[in-house]
This record gives C-alpha cells, structure tokens and sequence, in this order.
C-alpha cells in the first residue's frame, strides 16, 4: 500500500465468512513521513473480531476500509495471503538503554525466564549519559539473552540529509560491530520517522525495524511484511498490553511492544510491567517471547 496522508489514516482488512463471521485486521498507525512517499507492504494482526470466530476456510466477502480524520488518499496495489504459525509471539522491545531497564526489568525478565530488544543509543551510551547503561551493561544483558539494536542518532531520520544519513548509518553500524552486539542488524527508527530515502539507505546497512507506531493494539503477522516498516504497540497502558498478548496468542500473531522507562509516561509501571509478564506466563506454549531475528527469520522461510 501507498498514502500521501499516513498521520490521518488506519487501514483495515474486513473479512466476512457466509455466516456471518468477521475480523478486521488493522494497521492502526502510518508514520511514513511525507513528502517523500514510498510503497510498503504490511500485514496487519487482528483488532476485532465477532463473538463467534471467523471461518476462514469460508470467507465470502473482502473489505478495505480507510479510516481517517481527515482527508485521505491511500492506494492498494495487491492483497495476498500467507500460513499461520503454529503459535503467536511478543517482542519486548525497549528503546534508548535506561539503566531503569537493567536495575528494574532485567530482573524481573529473569524471573519469568524472558528476554526483550533493546534499543541503544550510540552517543548516550559512548558519552556515559546519566541514567543510560554502560556499553558492559549492555553486554552482560545481551549474555544473559537480551538482543541489543541499533537506535539511530535519536534524531529525526527523515530530515537528515542522505549524506548524513548515512554517515550516522555507519557510525551506528560500526559501533555495534565493535561493541559485539549481536542485533546489529537491526535498527529502531528515533520518534518513529522514516520516508522512502530513509529505507533505501538503511535498507544496505540492516534487515528489518520500524516502526509504524500506534498507541492501541496495533499487531503482524510472521510472514509478508516490509521488514523495515513494522508495526509496533506502546506500552502505555496495561489493558492494551494484555489485549495484545490475547490477540497474538488467539490469532497466531506477533505483538511488539515498546517500552521505555518506568517513570515515563509511555510506559506501564512496574507493578502493571509484572501483570503483564503473569500473563505472558500465562499462555504457556501459545505465545513465544522471541527477538527480531526470530522474526526474520520466520518471515524469510514464508517469503
């Protein structure tokens, strides 16, 4: 799909079976940046669904719907099909290396045997910012299971010239390199900005990120996305995070969830971080906690 209004739509996939039945799989959020539009591929997870599950085997109708809160102009170029996993995923994905995250949530990571993403900060971490973990805070994280990704400049990626751009690309590239983080192929877009230019270059130094963000359940399928442009859920709001799990786990779905500080107001507090581990728990072998290169790699064997 292409739209030259991504800040004003959400893009919905109907489909309606002969009883009567329905899901509607939704983009929730575009964060391509304009004017410099590109065409990208999504796979939208389920966001609601009738009180009798849809038979997919029998689907009579497709709809694409375009909601929008203002004026809007979205253009479908194919519609496509893929296999269901056997189970549904969550990434735990935690961005700029708070050390937050490895006093308060690594232990608590460990006590639910999981791990998450985490998206580093190349200057934060070098210049030993306060509150931000050190580069041996991060590897003894990435020991004990933890993927460290790249987390760009945290500026705006899409009002970087191409030459800057890319010179941060490599910088971010190289320093991961050194460091031996192992997820150094993998890059989170700072405050989620991105446009064609943007994907092009990162496009030769990583395989996948995002993020097209939304702030409600806002999930993928493992197969047919755009590796570059994923969609991701913030970690706002418990009900949301546990709404996701359900559909992930339900719908055999992947969530990513995105996390940051417990103090912050873009993330649930520590109390609400450990229900929401309980329920992960809770799923037993429904629902994996995996890392992008699980991700990758599930949607490379169904390309």
């Amino acid at each position: 799909m292409r739209t030259s209004t991504p800040g004003n739509v959400a893009v919905d996939i109907r489909l309606i079976d002969i009883y009567g039945g329905y899901a509607h799989h939704q983009l929730r959020s575009v964060t391509y940046r304009t004017p410099d539009i590109g065409w990208f591929r999504t796979n939208p997870g389920v966001f609601e669904e009738s009180t009798t599950p849809l038979e997919r085997d029998v689907v009579d109708e497709i709809q694409i719907i375009v909601y929008n809160t203002d004026e809007a102009e979205v253009w479908v170029d194919d519609l496509r099909i893929h296999d269901k996993p056997e189970k549904g995923y969550v990434v735990l994905c935690w961005d700029d290396g708070f050390d937050d995250y490895y006093d308060v949530a690594s232990p608590l990571h460990d006590e639910y045997g999981v791990n998450a993403v985490q998206a580093a900060v190349r200057q934060w971490t070098r210049g030993q910012r306060d509150g931000i973990m050190t580069a041996e805070q991060l590897r003894e994280c990435q020991e004990a299971g933890d993927q460290i990704v790249a987390y760009g400049t945290h500026t705006h990626l899409a009002q970087m010239d191409e030459e800057s751009l890319r010179d941060s690309l490599r910088r971010d590239k190289n320093w991961a390199v050194q460091n031996e983080f192992q997820g150094g192929h993998y890059l989170v877009y700072p405050h989620n900005s991105f446009d064609q230019t943007v994907l092009d270059v990162v496009s030769e130094y990583y395989y996948a990120g995002g993020f097209n963000q939304a702030g409600d359940a806002n999930l993928t399928g493992v197969h047919g996305f755009d590796p570059l442009v994923l969609p991701r859920t913030i970690g706002h709001d418990l009900g949301v995070a546990t709404r996701c799990i359900d559909l992930a786990a339900r719908n055999r779905q992947c969530t990513i969830l995105n996390f940051h500080a417990f103090d912050l107001d873009n993330t649930i507090d520590v109390d609400e971080y450990e229900t929401l581990l309980e329920h992960i728990d809770s799923k037993g072998d429904a629902l994996e906690v995996i890392d992008f290169d699980d991700l990758w790699t599930m949607r490379r064997n169904g390309h």
